[in-house]
């Protein structure tokens, strides 16, 4: 019976290419949603772009290269590249 639950609680591959496309997704809105954010509320768009926006990239795309060994190998790709994309800008900002 412990088995089975310990068998069901851990992510196949294929829900692990699944994620990484929707983390990709939620990554990409939040980048683009940066420059809507007004001045006033300017530490909620360094919160965003110095933490979450990182953090979200970072597990979209481990998420994606473990889910490169499922049968939905374009969900991960295309979760990477999204990942890789939103994961630029707080690169570029963090040198520049």
């Amino acid at each position: 019976m412990t088995d089975q639950i310990n068998q069901h609680s851990k992510l196949d591959p294929k829900e692990k290419a699944i994620v990484s496309l929707v983390l990709g997704i939620v990554s990409v809105i939040l980048l683009m949603s940066i420059r809507l954010i007004p001045m006033a509320l300017a530490s909620l768009g360094s919160f965003v772009v110095g933490v979450l926006l990182p953090l979200i990239s970072i597990a979209g795309l481990i998420l994606g290269v473990i889910g490169l060994k499922s049968t939905k190998k374009n969900f991960a790709i295309t979760g990477i590249v999204l990942c890789l994309i939103s994961l630029s800008y707080p690169i570029y900002r963090f040198v520049f």
